[in-house]
């Protein structure tokens, strides 16, 4: 259960901090993208932006496997349902990337994700934690281009 909660929640941030960067890139008039730019520095183009984020999944997996190894007992559902919440966060962030959607649907889709983790461990508990942390991230304000 601790280990659903850590990884939901290095999951949202995850998509937090690159949905910040989108709306950054996409968004944001001229001088609120200096100012912003200068807060969170991103990447110059959408390939160093994708590469940048598969090295944090890969980290991030890495991490998820070594503490499944060496705190928890492995799991088989565990593992897979990690790897079925990055492989869905990478496909959407790309998408995002690529097609330039608005950033809403990253998050709706972490609320699904959220919920279908809530499910399978059977506790409002991971719920609870991802409301909470999605609440705090999402500051940024959209305007018209």
């Amino acid at each position: 259960m601790v280990l659903m909660v850590v990884v939901v929640v290095i999951v949202v941030v995850v998509v937090v901090v690159v949905e910040e960067v989108l709306v950054v890139e996409a968004f944001c008039p001229h001088i609120e993208r200096e100012r912003i730019l200068k807060t969170y520095p991103a990447p110059k183009t959408k390939h160093s932006l994708i590469f940048s984020f598969l090295v944090v999944v890969v980290v991030v997996v890495v991490v998820v496997v070594v503490v499944i190894e060496v705190v928890v007992v492995a799991v088989v559902v565990e593992v897979v349902l990690v790897v079925v919440v990055v492989v869905v966060v990478v496909v959407v962030v790309v998408v995002v990337v690529v097609v330039k959607v608005v950033v809403i649907a990253v998050v709706v889709v972490v609320i699904v994700l959220v919920w279908v983790v809530a499910a399978v461990a059977e506790t409002a508990t991971v719920v609870v934690v991802v409301v909470v942390v999605v609440g705090l991230g999402i500051d940024v304000e959209i305007s018209d281009p």
